[in-house]
């Protein structure tokens, strides 16, 4: 009491006054963007939700122990309760049987299926026994927390369609430090998020374009968004040449890894700090403790991250200059009027980049389309009088590419389109057979053969 007297406690200043004129005169922060610096404080995705408190257990420093945690967590799990049908089995039921085994099911998991299934179906108003369909998921949505089913939490929470408090300031604080934010589950729309935005509009992206694709990936890209901010605001080296954070392809990434560590892992069952703890070995892997990645895992994981080398950027417009138009994905990068209305260096040409490239359907294709302007620069680079007449299509040098490496490895004659893919995304890019080797090959065929103008300015003449 003497302390708070003198307007001091434990370091930190206090005021003491009457309530109303305080209450007044004051405002409530949210301080959940603060970097924990012990695992032990680190503060849950359900406290995060407003739900009651919970001790959240230290975190493994690699990812081999939270395998080793999740997997005796889910082993229990399973001892305590196991799970008979699934949720496309429980589609097939009526209704009244539906609810007659919300009294009959003990497992929350096996409760969560079935609510879900109501919820669909009838509506979150409906009665399912002793109350709404809602508020028995809310019920179960606080048991799944005390029990640590985080699985359980996530698939609850997606249904209440909770949201982060903080997470317009999380967004907020990645666009100030010059990135742009992607919400989405890939392969479907992604929403770009260039300018900070309000709660309700994040609550809308997610509960409309994520939510309909991947229940849990409504909830985990919420998580992820927390995570990155407080990343990037302490560590802002670990995103040079991430222009734009695509939070779904980030998650994708993270589910290859723990699919490579153990077949039977899911992300969305690991605790709060144990997704935590991935992420940072994902968007981090040079102080992780590492194994030996193929170069398609490599690819794929620089691709999710969206990482570019130094100098990209520039590098494209250097290739523009040189051709009309550079074409990938159905979307074209046009030589009119970008290099006449932005200098090369600009930001604004980056992001024109960055939005050519964004439909680009894999990590590991992205990662190769990078690959292929870098060697485009450097030909055009080397042979200065050369330019190409009409457009460049990426798509068709990376097929071409691909073709002839099939063509020159009969091994793999047989194989299908999208495995020959495959193959070629995973051997090494710089040596005498490396993916580099091939691009180069094809790009100087494309400007040789019928598809290169020489410039006049360096033309020989024949006297």
């Amino acid at each position: 009491m003497a302390e708070l007297k003198r307007g001091e406690c434990s370091g930190a200043r206090v005021r003491l006054g009457r309530l109303q004129p305080m209450v007044s005169a004051s405002c409530i922060e949210h301080l959940d963007f603060i970097v924990e610096q012990d695992p032990d404080l680190a503060t849950s995705f359900r406290i995060e939700m407003d739900a009651p408190p919970l001790a959240v257990q230290r975190s493994r420093s690699s990812i081999a122990g939270l395998l080793e945690q999740h997997l005796s967590t889910e082993e229990m799990s399973r001892r305590e309760s196991v799970v008979t049908f699934s949720e496309e089995e429980a589609s097939s039921w009526p209704t009244d049987w539906l609810v007659q085994q919300l009294h009959n099911l003990s497992s929350i998991q096996g409760r969560l299926t079935v609510l879900k299934v109501l919820y669909s179906r009838e509506g979150g108003d409906f009665c399912a026994g002793e109350g709404s369909v809602l508020d028995g998921i809310e019920t179960l949505y606080r048991d799944a927390g005390d029990s640590r089913k985080w699985k359980c939490v996530r698939l609850a929470a997606s249904l209440l369609q909770k949201l982060v408090d903080s997470l317009a300031p999380a967004i907020s604080t990645m666009l100030v430090c010059g990135k742009q934010v992607t919400l989405g589950v890939p392969g479907f729309e992604e929403h770009v998020i260039s300018a900070p935005i309000g709660p309700f509009e994040i609550k809308d992206i997610m509960y409309k374009k994520v939510q309909p694709h991947s229940v849990y990936e409504a909830v985990l890209q919420q998580e992820l968004v927390i995570f990155l901010s407080s990343y990037i605001s302490s560590y802002p080296q670990i995103f040079q040449g991430m222009l734009r954070i695509r939070i779904g392809w980030i998650l994708q990434a993270m589910k290859n890894e723990l699919h490579e560590r153990n077949k039977l892992a899911e992300l969305e069952s690991l605790s709060p700090n144990d997704i935590k703890t991935l992420l940072h070995e994902v968007v981090n892997p040079a102080e992780a403790e590492q194994r030996e990645r193929s170069w398609l895992q490599k690819r794929q994981l620089s691709g999710a991250l969206n990482k570019v080398p130094p100098g990209f950027y520039d590098k494209v417009y250097a290739v523009l200059e040189k051709t009309k138009r550079i074409k990938v994905a159905g979307n074209t990068l046009e030589q009119h009027p970008l290099i006449y209305d932005m200098a090369r260096g600009d930001m604004t040409f980056a992001l024109k980049v960055e939005e050519t490239l964004k439909d680009v359907s894999s990590p590991e294709y992205r990662q190769i389309v990078v690959e292929v302007l870098t060697v485009i620069f450097v030909v055009l680079e080397r042979n200065s009088e050369l330019e190409f007449h009409q457009g460049v299509d990426l798509n068709e040098l990376i097929s071409s590419a691909v073709e002839l490496f099939l063509s020159e490895n009969l091994e793999f004659r047989h194989v299908s389109k999208a495995e020959g893919l495959k193959i070629f995304f995973n051997i090494p890019p710089f040596n005498r057979c490396g993916t580099t080797s091939y691009l180069a090959r094809v790009i100087s065929n494309k400007l040789l053969v019928g598809g290169v103008r020489v410039d006049p300015a360096t033309e020989c003449s024949v006297q």
